[in-house]
């Protein structure tokens, strides 16, 4: 006995009377047959008992039909009759529950009813049931009284029983609530709400959010990139709501969300007379029509994905389809049974056409696009509509990009991504290159039809065609193919040789054409006997010339931009970038760029030196050999007024390591593809470049001799190369620092130069300089050649007649204040605030930081050891919590970076008498975490401090005495590496080096061991120190606490003591 007769079979009429274990009587209404869901084909009797709440099957019934039923306590199994019920398998299973025992029924998809529609009919229920993205029986007869459409097939059951309704559609049962009161004028409430799918790989889209009006039903959609885009899409729905001014929005009603009640939110919504109504936390009821606005929705979008069978990445272009026609249909509002668009006065849609998500269609390609004998048409997918009616938006299944037409041809229940049509879904799994938006903060419009008028189209899709670089229409490209001189006999092409434009004869006025030689091919592969071919003739090697397999051509990655993680919030988005110019990161983003012709130029620049300098071969693609791939990286080079001084271009290997966002820039001496000038040990495969591949060898790849950039081992090549020229020249590398190359000429310094990868400064008598960067640039090619005034990240000034140099880093500083603090900062006057000692690890109840932490610290770093010692002793504290740092981490981080704003003008004066002195200091146990102590020291020569650390010790120390003579040692170590750099440049003569120290016991401890029992426990490396100043090449003073100089550098200090250190350390402002 069943409840329903949905399952049963050849039903008929009855009226049996059915007793209850109750004593109660109940009358059954029909009885059928019933299909039982066992491995043998078994139909029992069965009556349809409405009253009944759950299905009930006979044992009696089943033993009939030659069955055996056996019970245990856990459950029931079911043998046919010729089984025996210890040795074979059962045809089914139960299982037992309370005092019941219960046999599990088929799943839904399985049911004959559900399945046997493959195809709907023509002009059929069903068929317009799927055009019409899966709507309702009710609005879509509605819709047939208006647009006089009478289908020839009413197959009610099947439209009631669509399998993809049925598996997108299938909801909870209805909660029993009251009749909410519905307001009669439309704007008086709007309910909002924001959904999410998986990010769509080619837009960008993750988020969506409705705005449905109360009265009218009338709905906006807006797709989005991040939840904070609702305050932007609010006010487009706002201006496109009230653009005729009858219906003003007089309140919002969504959730307890932080997109919805963030300050700018809450302002503009009180300064525009908008009651705000938030529901409580995990409240969703309470905001019901908008979260079930948000159902429909992803219930259309699954039906649209599945009917279609396309990946889950096309959702954006679902919900542009279904919305299309979404508002035009018929629904119970407070002013009738009308459409929202006739509500609002919006054109309703055009019926005619519509057709299924996602089906088969044939575009016209325009004739500029092809040629005569191609086919006037391409195989395409329906994705959604364009704005103003008069097209199709679809997506060209052979080159997988969306293309837009309005001559096209569709067979609407053919589906070219279902398994039955085609065992692999064209091209779409895998990995595409899809065109990038240009702007993450703007928000999409919404997908409606009806606001043509008012609104601009919904963030265009770019239709780029991508054509090589080498393809000859560019006649301004450098790297064009030159023309070889024709050959003597005419040689008609094989099919295997690709079809190579003719070039142009005419150029345009202005235009200046460069011919560069080709690409260094290597000579094809050709099998004894045969001869060479002649030049002007170009031949593929085949497959069994070459001995090896053509292989497919490379896979390309997606130039979609990686978001940052969620928890950065504002920070992951503060890193500006130039508003008229911003740098692609990949060649499609290129190719989409505005300033398209600046940016090919600086490529162009990059690839032609890679050929003046035979940086590769072609050769064909090698057999068990890893070939690696390429990829370019786009920069743009600022002066120090943060005015641009050019483009460049920069062609990688992938695969390596390679850092190429480094903020520090040199200017004096810069060697152009500096890189490129070194030999590799072993040859290295890589692909083709992005936009350069050779047309006549596509399939082949860049035999590498050259240390190209991104290349583990290109680094140490050119700093080889760059060695054995400096050598040549007769200047001697320190045995102190290997950057640092000198030239000494009866014991007086005649000049100096450092190097930093590739960037050289020099410094020395004018024809010292002069005769280096001579040599050099017959070497090497040298970019910038210029006075030093800006070297790294430092700006340097010199004051020549009281020979002193300024060192400052105001334009770095202002540089974290646009991308940490979005250009606003708050003047202070100490690194650190009044919590700074308290502060200790993250305990897990605290909350994490919100703001890229480890970022913020590193750019702090490069501060404190280059020209601010003033935030070394913060910053170093700061550094040890980068692991895992706590909200409040994060603001001491702010705080200083708030301070160097406030003194971003102080500069490091050097200069003057060569006296070198050093300081050595410590704060004992006062780290809060582990009791260890603080160590620091800081030398000076003349005027300034060139010298200094701050750093936590790496024991526990039990008395300061023993922490402070550590300390020294470690100050020691220092001071004779800068004693033998003095004395190998002849700046000093060979005398020891005074260390200032505070603490009477450490210096008494390393002038004569005494107490050996109290110092058995200390390392014998910490002795360093007597050794140093019994051989007097250190010589330690006693200093007074108040004048130590290292003070800083261990503790806060307070504005008066901070302002008195930092004038001796040589900080000035001026």
């Amino acid at each position: 006995m069943l409840p329903t007769a949905a399952p049963l079979l050849h039903l008929r009429g009855d009226n049996t009377n059915v007793h209850l274990a109750n004593q109660s009587t109940v009358e059954a209404t029909k009885k059928g047959l019933l299909l039982l869901p066992l491995s043998v084909k078994t139909e029992v009797k069965a009556l349809v008992v409405p009253s009944l709440h759950e299905p009930l099957l006979s044992v009696a019934n089943l033993c009939d039909k030659d069955l055996r039923v056996v019970f245990t306590k856990d459950g029931c199994d079911i043998y046919s009759s010729t089984d025996l019920p210890l040795t074979s398998k059962p045809v089914r299973k139960g299982y037992r529950r309370r005092n019941l025992y219960y046999l599990s029924a088929e799943p839904v998809s399985s049911n004959l009813s559900l399945v046997s529609s493959a195809t709907p009919a023509e002009n059929s229920l069903l068929g317009y049931h799927i055009c019409f993205s899966h709507i309702g029986l009710r609005p879509l007869k509605q819709l047939f009284k208006l647009g006089g459409i009478a289908p020839t097939i009413l197959n009610k059951v099947d439209f009631q029983q669509c399998p993809v309704c049925v598996q997108s559609k299938l909801p909870r049962r209805e909660l029993k609530s009251r009749q909410p009161y519905r307001l009669k004028e439309p704007g008086e409430l709007i309910h909002s709400d924001v959904g999410s799918h998986e990010v769509n790989l080619r837009e960008g889209y993750r988020y969506y959010v409705t705005f449905v009006d109360d009265c009218s039903k009338f709905t906006f959609v807006f797709p989005m990139k991040f939840k904070n885009n609702v305050f932007n899409c609010f006010k487009l729905f706002r201006a496109s709501f009230e653009k005729d001014g009858k219906h003003p929005i007089r309140a919002l009603r969504s959730d307890n969300g932080g997109e919805y009640i963030s300050t700018e939110f809450t302002s503009y919504l009180a300064s525009a007379g908008i009651c705000h109504e938030p529901g409580p936390s995990h409240s969703p009821e309470l905001n019901g029509v908008a979260e079930r606005t948000n159902r429909t929705i992803s219930n259309h979008i699954q039906c649209a994905l599945l009917q279609a069978k396309v990946p889950k990445l096309f959702w954006a272009d679902a919900l542009r389809h279904s919305f299309h026609s979404f508002d035009s249909f018929l629904c119970k509002t407070p002013l009738g049974f009308k459409a929202p668009s006739a509500i609002l006065g919006f054109r309703p849609v055009n019926l005619s056409t519509l057709h299924p998500f996602g089906c088969l269609s044939w575009y016209k390609v325009p004739e500029a696009n092809r040629k005569k004998l191609d086919p006037k048409g391409r195989a395409a997918m329906l994705l959604s509509y364009l704005f103003d009616g008069n097209g199709y938006c679809l997506w060209d299944l052979g080159k997988c990009q969306v293309v837009k037409s309005r001559d096209v041809v569709f067979q609407d229940f053919t589906f070219p991504y279902t398994t039955e049509l085609s065992a692999t879904p064209p091209a779409i799994q895998e990995e595409i290159v899809w065109p990038q938006l240009t702007s993450e903060a703007v928000p999409a419009l919404p997908t409606k039809v009806s606001l043509q008028q008012t609104l601009t189209p919904d963030m265009p899709l770019l239709d780029v065609q991508l054509e090589p670089r080498f393809d000859l229409r560019l006649s301004t490209s450098i790297h064009a193919v030159p023309t070889s001189p024709a050959p003597s006999s005419i040689s008609l092409p094989s099919p295997q040789e690709p079809d190579i434009p003719e070039a142009p004869t005419e150029k345009p006025d202005g235009v200046v054409l460069i011919t560069l030689p080709p690409l260094p091919d290597s000579p094809s592969p050709q099998p004894q006997g045969n001869p060479i071919a002649p030049s002007g003739i170009v031949s593929v090697p085949d497959s069994p010339n070459t001995g090896h397999a053509p292989s497919s051509p490379p896979r390309q990655r997606s130039g979609r931009e990686r978001r940052a993680p969620d928890h950065y919030g504002r920070w992951a988005k503060s890193a500006k970038v130039d508003k008229d110019l911003d740098t692609p990161k990949t060649w499609r983003q290129l190719l989409n760029s505005p300033h398209k012709a600046r940016w090919l130029k600086a490529a162009d620049d990059e690839f032609a030196s890679l050929l003046g300098m035979n940086t590769w071969k072609l050769v064909p693609r090698p057999h068990k050999r890893k070939v690696i791939k390429s990829k370019w990286v786009f920069k743009i080079k600022r002066r120090p007024n943060r005015s641009i001084q050019k483009l460049k271009g920069r062609l990688v290997a992938m695969g390596y390591t390679q850092v190429h966002a480094n903020n520090w820039k040199g200017r004096q001496v810069d060697f152009k593809t500096a890189f490129l000038n070194g030999w590799l040990d072993e040859p290295v495969h890589m692909e083709q470049p992005p936009g350069f591949a050779n047309p006549h060898h596509p399939d082949w790849v860049c035999e590498v001799s050259r240390s190209i950039y991104g290349l583990k081992q290109s680094p140490r090549q050119w700093n080889i190369e760059l060695h054995k020229a400096l050598l040549e020249l007769g200047l001697t590398n320190s045995k102190y620092d290997p950057t640092l190359y000198f030239r000494v000429c009866d014991n007086n310094l005649v000049g100096a130069l450092t190097i930093h990868v590739d960037d050289l400064a020099i410094i020395g008598e004018p024809s010292f300089v002069d005769d280096i960067i001579l040599a050099l640039g017959e070497r090497f090619t040298i970019g910038a050649n210029e006075d030093i005034h800006h070297f790294l990240s430092m700006k340097i000034t010199r004051n020549v007649p009281n020979r002193h140099v300024f060192m400052l880093q105001s334009h770095y500083i202002n540089e974290l204040c646009e991308r940490f603090l979005d250009g606003k900062h708050t003047s202070v006057s100490t690194p650190t605030d009044t919590n700074f000692k308290r502060l200790h690890r993250r305990w897990p109840e605290e909350r994490p930081s919100s703001g890229p932490y480890n970022q913020l610290i590193g750019s702090l770093l490069c501060l404190s050891q280059c020209t601010h010692p003033n935030v070394a002793f913060a910053v170093n504290r700061l550094s040890q919590h980068l692991r895992d740092p706590s909200e409040a981490h994060w603001h001491a981080g702010v705080w200083i970076l708030n301070y160097l704003v406030s003194t971003k003008l102080l500069k490091l004066k050097l200069g003057g008498k060569l006296d070198c002195c050093g300081y050595s200091n410590l704060d004992w146990a006062e780290e809060r975490d582990d009791r260890r102590s603080t160590s620091a020291y800081t030398y000076c020569v003349s005027d300034g401090a060139i010298l200094w650390k701050s750093q936590k010790q790496a024991t526990v120390s039990l008395l300061s005495t023993e922490a402070e003579y550590e300390a020294l040692s470690d100050s020691c170590k220092e001071g004779l590496w800068l004693r033998h750099l003095l004395t190998e440049l002849c700046l000093q003569p060979d005398t020891p080096i005074p260390l200032h120290v505070d603490n009477e016991g450490a210096e008494a401890l390393a002038k004569n061991p005494k107490n050996h029992a109290r110092t058995k426990h200390i390392h014998a490396h910490y002795h360093f120190i007597r050794e140093c100043v019994q051989d007097d090449k250190i010589s330690l003073l006693h200093v007074s606490t108040h004048k130590m100089l290292a003070d800083m550098l261990t503790k806060p200090l307070n504005r008066v003591l901070l302002e008195k250190n930092w004038l001796r350390f040589g900080l000035v402002d001026l």
